[in-house]
């Protein structure tokens, strides 16, 4: 780098001790249940080709989640929160999901959530790598805007697409 010449690499200063440079770190005990659950408000499915979309939307509509499902970003209606399905079982996802961040409704009763079938956020092996980066995507979307309803879902790939969706649901109405 320039003006760098000769600069020692040593991020110590001259006779600083290694104690000086430790830190502290305090763990606090957080109670479960201090976030706010999704506040029903219209929201939309982006499709997956597995199933799982098909086996959500009636328990969507029985827990009166206002519900559309879209084959496309592209066909996002606005005012509407997202609940990513795509990433469940296609690689060129990420791209795909950040358009769909932008076009959810985020703040106050916006909501994005993504699901994918890593098994254990990919710990247990994964056929979609891709699917991944939805966890990154979704935890940046928390930090930039608190207020909406975020979530990274990660569902047992043995899970077929009856059992996933009152977990789902369940998933959607809880705090935290």
């Amino acid at each position: 780098l320039p003006g760098s010449e000769g600069a020692s690499v040593n991020p110590k200063s001259a006779g600083e001790s290694d104690a000086a440079s430790l830190t502290r770190t305090i763990l606090r005990r957080i109670p479960l249940g201090s976030g706010q659950p999704y506040a029903p408000s219209p929201l939309a499915v982006v499709t997956d080709h597995l199933g799982y979309a098909r086996a959500l939307f009636p328990r969507l509509v029985a827990a009166k989640i206002d519900a559309v499902l879209v084959d496309s970003v592209d066909q996002i209606p606005a005012g509407r929160g997202v609940l990513f399905l795509r990433a469940l079982d296609e690689m060129d996802t990420c791209l795909e999901a950040f358009r769909a961040v932008k076009a959810a409704k985020r703040g106050e009763g916006g909501l994005f959530v993504t699901l994918t079938r890593m098994g254990v956020f990919g710990m247990e092996g994964t056929s979609n790598p891709a699917a991944a980066g939805m966890g990154g995507l979704v935890k940046t979307l928390h930090l930039e805007e608190p207020a909406t309803f975020t979530r990274a879902l990660d569902l047992d790939p043995a899970l077929s697409p009856e059992e996933a969706a009152p977990l789902i649901v369940s998933e959607l109405q809880q705090t935290g």
